[in-house]
C-alpha cells in the first residue's frame, strides 16, 4: 500500500523532471545554436575581405595586368574630340580593320590602363583636347606591358589641335612640328599641300612588306630625281595631304620622309618606337587625312596602312638595321620670310665716294633734254 504512492510520487517527480529536462535541453540546444550562428557569423566576417582592401587589390591587379595581344581588339579613341572617328572620316579604314579583328570605341572620359589592356591596339585620329598626367601614365604602362599605339595628327601639330601629346612623344624621342609639308613642283594634285611622294619610305623592309621587290645589297632609291622616282618599282608611293613634319631621334626611328620634291626637304613625317622588350610599339604619322576616306584609296596609301598595321600588331616585320641607324633625312632649314623682310628697309652700309667741293657738279643734266638737236640726224636716216 505504501509502495504505490511512492511509486506515483517518483513517477510524478520523474515526469516533472522529464518534463523539465527537455526544456532545459531545448534551451541549451537553442543557446548552443545561437552561439554557433554567432561564431559562424564572426568567422564569415573574418573571411570577408575589407572593401578598401578589395578596391586596392583590384587596382593592383589592373596595374599589373598584361595587354592581351591575342584578343585582336582594336580601339578607336573618341574621348578627346578626335578629328576622325569610325563614323566620320574612318569608314573605309574601319572596313579594313574588321577583316583582321574586332573594332571597339573608347568613350570613357578618362583613359585608364584597365580598359586599355583589353585591346592590342589603340588609334588616335587627331585629338583636339589635352591629356592629363594620369592618362599619360596609363598610356606609358600600356606601352610597357605590350600594347601598341597609332597616333595620327595634322598640319600645325599640337598648337593647331589644342592638345599636348608631344609631352608623351618626347619621352620616346619624337615630337610633331607646328608646320606643314608642301610640294615645290606641281604633279598630279592641285593643292600644294597634297604632296605626292615617290621616294619617302626610309626602311626597305616596309617596301618589301608592301609587295615591292627590294635588293638588300643596294641602297634604297632615295637619291633619284622625282621624274625617275615616280617610275621606281621598288618603293611605295603615297599622297601626304595636309600633314606636318616630325623631329625623330634615338631611341625612335624615322620610317617615312617628305622626299626630294617637297618642302621641308627629306624631313621625317613618320616615326616609330619599339619597346626594348620587343612588345610595346608606338607609331606616329603627321597626317591623319592620309588614311581618311578621301585619300586611303589613292596611290598606295592603303598598302602603307596595311604595312604599318602589320608592324603594330604582329612580329612579322623587322626593320632593317642599316636603314634604322642611318636614315636618309636632312636637317631642318628655315625659309626666310621675304615679304616681312622687305617691309623693314635698311640703309646700305657700303662706303660712298668723297663728295666734290662743287656740289653742282653732282647734277647730271644730260639724262633728259627736249630740243631740236637730233632733227638733222633723223632726216638723214631717210636718205
Amino acid at each position: 500500500m505504501l509502495s504505490s504512492p511512492r511509486t506515483s510520487i517518483s513517477q510524478k517527480s520523474l515526469n516533472s523532471l522529464n518534463g523539465k529536462r527537455p526544456q532545459a535541453a531545448r534551451s541549451q540546444n537553442s543557446l548552443s545554436g545561437s552561439k554557433k550562428n554567432l561564431l559562424f557569423k564572426e568567422s564569415r566576417e573574418d573571411n570577408l575581405p575589407n572593401k578598401k582592401e578589395t578596391e586596392l587589390s583590384k587596382k593592383t591587379a589592373g596595374e599589373n595586368a598584361i595587354v592581351n595581344q591575342s584578343n585582336n581588339l582594336i580601339l578607336f579613341n573618341i574621348s578627346k574630340r578626335e578629328m576622325f572617328t569610325p563614323s566620320n572620316g574612318f569608314k573605309s579604314l574601319q572596313k579594313r580593320l574588321k577583316k583582321i579583328g574586332k573594332i571597339g570605341i573608347y568613350k570613357e572620359e578618362t583613359i585608364n590602363f584597365a580598359k586599355l589592356s583589353e585591346a592590342s591596339l589603340i588609334i588616335f585620329g587627331a585629338p583636339k583636347e589635352p591629356f592629363t598626367s594620369s592618362e599619360f601614365t596609363a598610356l606609358k604602362q600600356y606601352l610597357e606591358r605590350g600594347g601598341s599605339i597609332l597616333f595620327l595628327t595634322g598640319e600645325g601639330g599640337d598648337a593647331q589641335f589644342n592638345t599636348n601629346f608631344n609631352y608623351l612623344l618626347e619621352d620616346y624621342g619624337m615630337s610633331v612640328n607646328s608646320d606643314a609639308v608642301t610640294r615645290t613642283v606641281y604633279f598630279k594634285y592641285f593643292h600644294p599641300k597634297e604632296v605626292y611622294i615617290t621616294n619617302g619610305v626610309l626602311n626597305r623592309e616596309l617596301n618589301k612588306a608592301g609587295g615591292k621587290k627590294v635588293n638588300n645589297t643596294e641602297a634604297q632609291n632615295n637619291f633619284l630625281p622625282p621624274e625617275q622616282g615616280k617610275f621606281n618599282p621598288s618603293s611605295l608611293s603615297f599622297v601626304y595631304p595636309f600633314g606636318a613634319t616630325l623631329n625623330v631621334q634615338k631611341p625612335a626611328i624615322p620610317i617615312f620622309s617628305s622626299g626630294t620634291a617637297s618642302y621641308p626637304l627629306n624631313r621625317p613625317i613618320g616615326g616609330v618606337y619599339l619597346n626594348p622588350s620587343g612588345k610595346g610599339k608606338l607609331l606616329v604619322m603627321g597626317s591623319v587625312q592620309m588614311f581618311g576616306d578621301q585619300y586611303i584609296e589613292k596611290e598606295e596609301n592603303g598598302k602603307i596602312f596595311d604595312v604599318i598595321l602589320q608592324w603594330l600588331t604582329t612580329d612579322k616585320i623587322v626593320l632593317n638595321t642599316i636603314d634604322s641607324n642611318e636614315p636618309d633625312v636632312s636637317d631642318y632649314h628655315y625659309l626666310p620670310a621675304t615679304a616681312k623682310l622687305a617691309e623693314s628697309v635698311r640703309s646700305c652700309l657700303q662706303e660712298s665716294e668723297e663728295l666734290p667741293k662743287d656740289f653742282t657738279s653732282m647734277f647730271e643734266l644730260n639724262l633728259f633734254k627736249f630740243d631740236t638737236s637730233f632733227i638733222s640726224t633723223s632726216l638723214n636716216l631717210y636718205e
